[in-house]
């Protein structure tokens, strides 16, 4: 048996850590854009925390399960303590570490150009031109970027 064979996944499938941030839920609606075939894919999201859940322990769980991460970035996700001191280390070290993809979509206007942490991942669209200020016919286009570039790195590995 090989060690990769041997080795077991905490998981059964690929995770993908979405993390919308504090006011971006309007946005993040969209979500389904990326789909679970012809890939099995395990989209994570806060919103599957149900009352009495040990929620920072799950999202920790999630967090060092993802291999993909969807960053919807805004003033209020970058102003948001728990995602700068909480999430977004972790990500940035598993990025680092284990190759995980930092995927950032610019939701709305903000300072994610002058981030010294995030500035370096490439968005998946130009931070001038933010969903918010573009037609519905160019956010899908955006949102199904989102949904290829995550099919691409699945498939990779």
């Amino acid at each position: 048996m090989s060690a990769r064979t041997a080795r077991k996944r905490p998981h059964p499938y690929p995770c993908c850590r979405a993390s919308p941030g504090f006011g971006n839920a309007r946005w993040f609606g969209r979500r389904e854009g990326v789909r679970r075939q012809p890939l099995i894919l395990d989209l994570w999201v806060d919103t599957r925390l149900r009352a009495g859940d040990r929620w920072r322990k799950e999202i920790e769980k999630a967090l060092g399960r993802a291999t993909v991460a969807i960053l919807m970035v805004s003033a209020d996700f970058l102003a948001s303590d728990f995602i700068t001191n909480n999430e977004l280390p972790p990500l940035l070290k598993s990025a680092e570490e284990r190759g995980v993809r930092i995927l950032p979509l610019i939701v709305k206007p903000c300072r994610f150009a002058r981030d010294a942490s995030l500035r370096h991942f490439q968005a998946i669209n130009d931070p001038k031109n933010s969903l918010a200020l573009l037609p519905q016919g160019e956010q899908e286009v955006l949102y199904d970027q989102v949904a290829a570039e995550v099919e691409r790195w699945l498939r990779r590995g």
